[in-house]
């Protein structure tokens, strides 16, 4: 057991036992006091009685605990001590022995399921996407280093309009679409992509503006939409001139392309053999690009999931069959569906199922006009499939907050349909949108800043910083090394850095700024500690014994000591409540606590050789819980900066 833990266990078992609480809601009310109150802990006893007699008998258990040196109540409060010389041996002694392992859990046979990322395989994966997949990987190691199975997946949507859109302007191509690439794979389909959507878009408008000569009001407005696609078209066309003639002539040329659109829908959902062979190499082309992307940002995915799958194996159809037998089965506008509004009402149920308050819910469309199915009607086979095939004790969908009424809708028609565990166990991870001053993205119009480009942003401003700073220090094949890595590493720690259900503004100034919370801070702070290691050589050592009461007399040092004790309940935390930022926070409060202490105390020049052994025993410390909290979040730690 860890130190830190050991210690609240006991002090919460004894509260508990004498008040006669649950050891939850004891555990909730044991809190660190203010900084100005020199105690490590605090209960408020002025909410319960308590006798003097009470009192004296808790404050002797708890002084049988030698890591407890103190134990009074001030201005109703239970107040408690640590002994600061056996605390600091203990931690500092277990960190050095577990090392890498120090802050993870014993193994659970307990399953979870992540999905994350799963981006539509049309254009290369943008910010928005980054902060899905920032998110989801660190869940994927923070809950695996509490011990559970954890399986990552990623969804690929490829049904619905728009992969049939880029469907359209591949067989427009033919073989050129595959052959004549001169950009990264999903960056050129993004390409493909965006031009065919614009072009089909201008068709649309121009059609619509025949029908207009009558009406100079709307045929203004038409005008006026017509312009802005042609100068997107023009924007999208300098990137590949031959690429926009082939598209063009073949669209525009067309009697009703989006009719074309439509075929290819329908054909590939029901499995066409000619269809599914265009559309499968094309998104396997798209999906290697991604796989590229994903590999820079240390991203892993164990099973990819093709939608169509789902259709083509009849577990939609399944679905489909069990609505039409359920007592909620209705016709909403015309179409078939799912009256889950009518469970929505129960207040009960809404509580079982996380349903936000006040959302209003109305029925789950199931099936087109035409016979093809929605993302939703797919996504309760999707989801049956990821519990059964995992035996997943919990499935957590991070999806963006714009999702919020489909996903409730989802978990209400899985309840409806009889699969109760599954909808009370299936958890919507909700993230806010990423916002990049002065953008305004759109996929269809090709308007988006690629996680590529970003990445090549921040390595070029990294690598101009380092320059500036380590020039003389670092080799030019190191600062070239340096630079992606800590590319990576801004990028990943200012996406889940912002508590997910608040808005993120994204710029590169901040994120790269060495002096602030951000990665490179946290890299330069373990970098530091791990260099004034590397110039001790292990025969430097002192053979004294390290002198921790000496250590925690300064009371920087004795902070740094009781925060690296708290490492494991962060990471326990983080797990069972999913909140990354507490590992940030944890992060950016560790980092300063030690560059206070570095600033102000010369480690290498201290001439009390048993207070330099305990000083070095504190820094080697201090890298290890780095280095493994770093590696949570999917950062590299830098050993020079």
């Amino acid at each position: 057991m860890y130190v830190y833990t050991e210690i609240i266990n006991e002090v919460v078992r004894s509260i508990a036992s004498l008040l006669s609480l649950p050891r939850e809601d004891v555990e909730k009310l044991v809190t660190d006091p203010p900084s100005h109150v020199p105690y490590d802990l605090s209960f408020p006893v002025m909410r319960f009685k308590l006798s003097e007699s009470a009192f004296q008998e808790l404050v002797r258990e708890l002084r049988m605990n030698e890591l407890i040196s103190d134990v009074s109540i001030e201005r109703g409060y239970l107040n408690i001590r640590f002994s600061r010389d056996k605390l600091a041996a203990r931690v500092l002694q277990q960190i050095i022995i577990q090392k890498e392992r120090y802050g993870s859990w014993p193994t659970r046979d307990e399953v979870i399921v992540v999905e994350h990322t799963s981006a539509n395989p049309v254009h290369p994966l943008h910010i928005g996407h980054g902060r899905n997949m920032a998110i989801g990987d660190s869940l994927v190691r923070i809950l695996a280093n509490y011990g559970y199975k954890v399986q990552s997946r990623f969804y690929i949507n490829d049904l619905g309009r728009q992969v049939a859109v880029l469907g359209l302007g591949v067989s427009c191509l033919g073989e050129k679409a595959f052959l004549d690439k001169n950009m990264k794979s999903d960056h050129w389909f993004g390409l493909i992509y965006a031009l065919t959507n614009q072009l089909l878009e201008l068709k649309r408008l121009k059609g619509e503006r025949e029908k207009s000569v009558n009406d100079t009001e709307r045929y203004i407005e038409l005008t006026s939409q017509i312009d802005e696609v042609v100068a997107n078209i023009a924007r999208l066309s300098e990137k590949s001139p031959e690429l926009f003639e082939a598209l063009s002539d073949c669209i525009m040329n067309m009697d009703n392309p989006e009719s074309a659109v439509q075929l290819i829908m329908s054909k590939y959902e029901r499995g066409d053999a000619r269809y599914k062979e265009l559309m499968r190499r094309m998104i396997t082309e798209v999906l290697s690009g991604f796989k590229e992307t994903m590999s820079k940002l240390r991203v892993n995915i164990d099973y990819w999931d093709y939608e169509s799958e789902l259709v083509w194996s009849g577990e939609v159809d399944e679905i489909i069959h069990n609505i039409r037998k359920s007592p909620l089965y209705t016709l909403y506008k015309g179409a078939e569906a799912l009256s889950v509004d009518k469970i929505a009402i129960d207040p009960e149920i809404r509580r079982k199922l996380r349903i936000p308050e006040g959302l209003e819910i109305p029925p789950l469309v199931i099936r087109r006009s035409d016979g093809t199915t929605l993302y939703v009607t797919r996504d309760i086979a999707y989801t049956i499939r990821k519990f059964r095939e995992s035996n997943a004790k919990k499935v957590i969908n991070v999806v963006a907050k714009e999702q919020l009424l489909p996903q409730a809708q989802l978990r209400l028609a899985l309840y409806s349909l009889g699969y109760t565990q599954y909808a009370e166990n299936l958890i919507h991870y909700v993230y806010e949108m990423v916002i990049l001053p002065g953008t305004k993205m759109s996929g269809r119009a090709g308007i988006y800043v690629s996680l590529d480009d970003i990445l090549k942003e921040l390595a070029a401003l990294s690598k101009a910083e380092l320059y500036r700073r380590y020039g003389q220090q670092l080799s030019k094949e190191e600062i070239e090394s340096y630079s992606q890595k800590i590319a990576v590493a801004a990028l990943r720690y200012s996406l889940v850095n912002v508590e997910p259900d608040k808005q993120l503004v994204f710029k590169e100034e901040d994120v790269l700024n060495f002096e602030r919370n951000s990665a490179p801070y946290l890299l330069y702070s373990y970098a530091r500690a791990y260099n004034v290691l590397k110039k001790i050589r292990e025969e430097e050592l002192p053979r004294e014994q390290a002198n921790y009461a000496k250590l925690v007399e300064d009371e920087i040092r004795y902070r740094l000591v009781k925060l690296l004790a708290k490492y494991p309940l962060v990471t326990k935390k983080a797990a069972e409540e999913l909140r990354i930022e507490y590992l940030t926070s944890y992060l950016w409060r560790v980092s300063q606590e030690f560059n206070q202490w570095y600033d102000r105390d010369p480690i290498l020049k201290e001439t009390d050789k048993e207070l330099f052994k305990a000083k070095i025993e504190l820094l080697i410390a201090f890298t290890y819980v780095m280095k493994n909290a770093l590696q949570l979040l999917g950062i590299e730690p830098l050993e020079r900066l």
